[in-house]
């Protein structure tokens, strides 16, 4: 487990169970595959590309935030001053997708987890935190992110509503059968 200077455990470093390889972990879960994550192997950088990556990762910023993708594409290279550090190691092709269950965080306390399990205890925490279940979102066609509950609580309503009105038109059809009923019985009474 990788440490500063004060001893603090430092995150985004895990390595591969199965290579061996060290990374640097850019994303904890990819959009397109939630079962892989983005790393950086970083043994296999050069010199220089290693040192300034490795004094980002370990900058208060990003052992601040559970995922450093967004702040490696804000910051820069010294050999590279126009691209970001994102940008460049894609181009570089250092970014690897590899499957999340593989890849093996160290935690305090000889403790190890993978990409996933710590997506999920990030989200339990937040819910926990929150006091509430994990939101998870529905995006409508023009674009709008509104949470799903709130979603089906829309439709329960319009449904609701729906069924409301239907009852209303059965109990006004009853009303009418038994009102033709009644007359066609007292038009039959009245012929005999």
């Amino acid at each position: 487990m990788l440490n500063n200077l004060t001893g603090k455990p430092l995150k985004h470093y895990a390595q591969d169970e199965i290579s061996g390889d060290r990374y640097v972990l850019i994303a904890l879960q990819n959009d397109t595959d939630p079962d892989t994550c983005s790393v950086v192997a970083y043994d296999k950088l050069d010199a220089d590309l290693r040192s300034e990556l490795l004094n980002v990762v370990n900058s208060d910023e990003c052992q601040r935030v559970p995922e450093i993708w967004k702040i490696l594409d804000r910051k820069f290279f010294m050999s590279y001053p126009k691209q970001t550090m994102l940008s460049v190691l894609r181009a570089l092709k250092q970014i690897r997708v590899v499957e999340e269950n593989r890849v093996k965080v160290e935690l305090p306390g000889d403790m190890t987890m993978t990409p996933k399990e710590i997506v999920n205890a990030i989200n339990q925490y937040e819910a926990e935190k929150n006091n509430k279940e994990v939101t998870k979102f529905h995006i409508s066609e023009d674009g709008i992110k509104t949470p799903i509950n709130a979603v089906q609580d829309a439709k329960i309503n319009s449904m609701e509503s729906r069924i409301d009105n239907l009852e209303s038109k059965i109990n006004s059809l009853n009303s009418s059968i038994s009102d033709l009923v009644a007359a066609l019985k007292q038009s039959a009474s009245a012929k005999e």
